[in-house]
């Protein structure tokens, strides 16, 4: 069984991994910020598929929820957390720029809060929170009496959702200036 501290040391770990990855591909600044685009798009696409009404109804480990995670894609986004060539470091700065983001509440559901948050906290936001329910989502006992606190998934997910959006406005924007994009006729 996995303890919470080893999950801790690995949810480090493979973020690393993952970035190191995709960085040996030595990829141009469009087409990084083209396959970043597709990665966030394909990331909304199927979290907009979930009924957020029905996911309180599920554990972290459940496997609707195990199926629902894994399936989110972080690769390139951990890419330019993490910059260490001239490519990297330009998207770094790219995403330095604030926004305003709409979180609810993890207390009070019926709450939201508007904040202003630069994209590369929206990215370092994504990364942190699939990652988390991805390592969660192994432990074989999550339930009412387990050690973990209680999640509320629907909640963590909304708020996944509110960030990739913003994240997915502004790759819009930066598009108007780097033409990374296809452009249709």
């Amino acid at each position: 069984m996995t303890t919470i501290i080893e999950t801790g040391i690995m949810l480090g770990g493979e973020i690393i991994k993952r970035a190191e990855e995709f960085k040996a591909l030595k990829l141009s600044k469009k087409t990084m910020l083209r396959a970043y685009y597709f990665e966030v798009s394909s990331n909304l696409d199927l979290l907009e598929t979930i009924d957020l009404g029905r996911l309180n109804d599920h554990t972290v480990n459940t496997c609707a929820i195990k199926s629902l995670v894994k399936n989110l894609e972080i690769q390139i986004a951990s890419t330019i957390l993490f910059p260490d060539d001239k490519i990297s470091r330009q998207l770094f700065e790219l995403f330095n720029k604030e926004k305003p983001v709409e979180e609810t509440d993890e207390t009070d559901e019926a709450k939201t809060v508007k904040k202003n948050r630069t994209i590369m906290q929206s990215i370092v936001f994504t990364i942190r929170k699939i990652t988390l329910l991805q390592k969660l989502s192994s432990f074989k006992e999550v339930s009412d009496d387990s050690i973990i606190n209680p999640l509320r998934i629907k909640v963590r997910i909304k708020n996944i959702i509110e960030h990739l959006r913003n994240i997915q406005i502004a790759l819009k924007e930066i598009n108007e200036q780097e033409k990374f994009l296809f452009q249709g006729k």
